[in-house]
């Protein structure tokens, strides 16, 4: 899957896509043609919240990755900018560049 078809720009705002379950209700990321939790085909896709707040950073060599819950309840992965300001508990926008996933704090 290409990293576009994880977002789409909605109002000028990059917004990550998932899949949603309407059989377990369940939403997941990234978007598959199977529910992860359940099998289902059964499955619509759905944007995200842009919104989210780190819980949990990890430095990969020079890289900060974090792991963002959208107010969705999805966990994300990116990176972080800038990698040395983001910290457990802050707010994040998701900001894709390119082929990467990217979070910027949330002002």
């Amino acid at each position: 899957m290409m990293a576009e078809s994880l977002w789409r720009e909605i109002a000028g705002e990059p917004r990550p896509l998932a899949t949603r379950c309407t059989e377990c209700t369940r939403t997941a990321f990234p978007p598959a043609s199977r529910c992860r939790f359940c099998g289902s085909r059964n499955v619509n896709q759905v944007e995200l919240a842009a919104h989210a707040i780190v819980e949990a950073v990890s430095l990969m060599g020079t890289v900060l990755v974090v792991h963002a819950r959208t107010t969705d309840g999805v966990v994300l992965l990116g990176q972080a900018e800038p990698a040395g300001l983001v910290r457990v508990g802050h707010a994040v926008r998701f900001r894709p560049t390119g082929h990467h996933m990217r979070f910027e704090l949330d002002e």
